[in-house]
């Protein structure tokens, strides 16, 4: 991986301009051999710990943990059918992609503990969803995939 990024700054010409910077990168990439494989097990872990807290759902305890992976699960055994809805699909997108309002998660949970069936589920979380009570629908919580924004910190100065 590291060959392959030092393969791809030859292929641009540099200016006068990039050319101290690009010498620099040069001996910072020389000095760290290993950086790309320090970054990429950072990525690993980052992923491995998302996937055992439930990601973005979070703790499989919760009520939108839950309520997503009962309605996928209702999705999956009634596909083709005329109660998978849209608005269902949206309804369960929005439970991913958002955070719940505090009393879609009090009704849910007051739902899952008294043994609501799936199909009541469903119909429930549309009917949230329809009079915008379900999810904090907010354009700055939309993107919520982990980052490594600057791997600089993985290297002590020498």
């Amino acid at each position: 991986m590291a060959a392959e990024f030092r393969y791809q700054l030859t292929i641009g010409a540099p200016n006068n301009q990039d050319e101290a910077g690009l010498r620099r990168l040069s001996a910072q990439l020389k000095a760290h051999e290993h950086h790309h494989e320090l970054v990429l097990k950072g990525s690993e872990l980052i992923a491995q710990g998302e996937k055992n807290s439930g990601g973005q759902l979070g703790r499989p305890s919760s009520a939108r943990f839950r309520t997503y992976e009962r309605l996928k699960s209702y999705v999956r055994e009634n596909k083709g059918t005329l109660f998978v809805t849209e608005e269902l699909l949206k309804a369960i997108d929005n439970i991913y992609r958002y955070q719940l309002r505090q009393s879609a998660i009090d009704t849910l949970n007051r739902q899952l503990r008294s043994g609501i069936r799936n199909q009541r589920l469903a119909e429930l979380v549309v009917a949230l969803r329809t009079d915008d009570r379900l999810c904090i629908v907010s354009e700055e919580i939309e993107k919520r995939e982990p980052q490594i924004i600057c791997s600089l910190g993985l290297f002590e100065e020498k």
